[in-house]
């Protein structure tokens, strides 16, 4: 089977240089090749450049996030401060009244068994027990 240059060739009497042809479709070929090549290339840096972007604001992102994660670590450790604190009170609270329960059922006692008869005479061993 002829290729259609063939007859227009062989009218003019020539011959087809197949060597030429088959060295310009080897250069074409490679000029083809270097051409997607360089498109690949530059799609590859298009690519990188946006990766570069993202990790960018995802690292900015990360930063903003670990800010937030100490701030919140600061509240909580304020938080944890003042329920402490707040337990103490609670705790000192508690141990005062239970104080103040003993000294009274010791004042109920002593009025008992000194066996005050007037209310003056309790209001005066209640003034003895606490000091007044």
């Amino acid at each position: 089977m002829a290729l259609p240059l063939a007859p227009a060739a062989l009218a003019l009497g020539k011959r087809i240089p197949w060597k030429y042809v088959g060295v310009a479709a080897v250069v074409a070929g490679v000029g083809f090749y270097v051409y997607h090549l360089k498109l690949t290339v530059a799609n590859l840096q298009t690519t990188v450049a946006e990766q570069e972007t993202t990790i960018a604001r995802k690292d900015s992102e990360i930063v903003g996030l670990k800010g937030s994660v100490v701030s919140q670590n600061n509240a909580v450790e304020q938080w944890r401060l003042i329920a402490q604190a707040k337990q103490n009170q609670a705790a000192d609270a508690l141990r005062e009244a239970e104080e103040q329960s003993a000294r009274a059922d010791r004042m109920i006692e002593r009025l008992q068994t000194s066996g005050a008869k007037t209310c003056e005479e309790g209001i005066n061993l209640i003034d003895e027990a606490l000091g007044l």
